[in-house]
């Protein structure tokens, strides 16, 4: 069955495997494969004109449905603080696949009804990304502040990481290239004082990206360094290739060659 399953759909599989015992989740995609099946033998009768439309519309009501599945199914087998930690990485893998509708419903759902402050700091924080995304930067920094409340009150480094981060993102793309150095920087400190290796690479890559943008070459190959050592650390092959590529991007910017060629 697995072969048959589009990249989300096995994401979310993925997903429930952390979570629940195959035998509990994998109805769910025999089913949703079975609608699929005569959604496309419909479509077949088509003209070509509308064909393409529809096929989108099917795809995004088989997505519908898996999602929908897999949270009823989560809620009625997870305890409460499990089943919000599953619907966060839910709205993550959403996020991840381009699929912003669904993530923004999922964050907002978690938002409102989680009494836990970690777990409604960090869907603020998804709704921030999914906000910026859509280049609404008053409501994406709104929501961040809300979580970066949150997360000071429970001194929580990593979540206060994460939303510096996020500051620098949102200000990198409004063009405030200095404002976004600084707040990669204090997100740096932050990301520094946890745990995780993943976002102190992230950053140290956005702060590669922003001294590079600035002109200062050598500060910027310093933090692709220590973003490239991270990334050989926890085995994430394809981030050391980007950094890499950007090291050498780095150097042909600066017009030299021969540093490029060797990066």
């Amino acid at each position: 069955m697995q072969d048959s399953l589009t990249i989300f759909e096995s994401e979310i599989q993925n997903l429930l495997s952390e979570y629940l015992a195959k035998n509990e989740y994998e109805k769910i995609f025999i089913d949703v494969n079975h609608h699929q099946m005569g959604s496309s033998d419909i479509s077949a009768r088509i003209s070509d004109l509308y064909k393409k439309q529809l096929e989108i519309k099917i795809d995004e009501s088989a997505d519908r449905i898996q999602i929908d599945r897999a949270i009823t199914l989560a809620e009625k087998k997870l305890e409460s603080d499990k089943f919000y930690h599953f619907t966060l990485d839910l709205g993550n893998i959403c996020i991840a696949a381009g699929k912003i509708n669904f993530a923004q419903e999922i964050f907002s759902r978690i938002s409102k009804k989680s009494n836990d402050k970690n777990i409604k700091a960090k869907s603020l924080i998804g709704l921030a990304d999914i906000y910026s995304r859509k280049a609404n930067w008053t409501r994406g920094i709104s929501f961040i502040t809300e979580a970066e409340s949150i997360f000071k009150e429970n001194n929580d480094r990593m979540g206060l990481a994460t939303c510096f981060n996020l500051l620098g993102s949102i200000s990198g793309e409004m063009g405030e290239i200095e404002r976004a150095k600084s707040y990669f920087s204090q997100s740096l400190v932050f990301a520094n004082e946890s745990s995780d290796q993943e976002l102190n690479a992230k950053i140290e890559t956005n702060l590669g990206v922003v001294n590079s943008i600035l002109g200062n070459t050598d500060d910027s190959v310093i933090h692709y360094e220590s973003a490239m050592m991270i990334y050989k650390q926890i085995g994430d092959l394809r981030r050391v290739a980007e950094v890499y590529l950007n090291i050498g991007l780095n150097f042909l910017d600066a017009r030299d060659i021969k540093s490029s060629l060797a990066a």
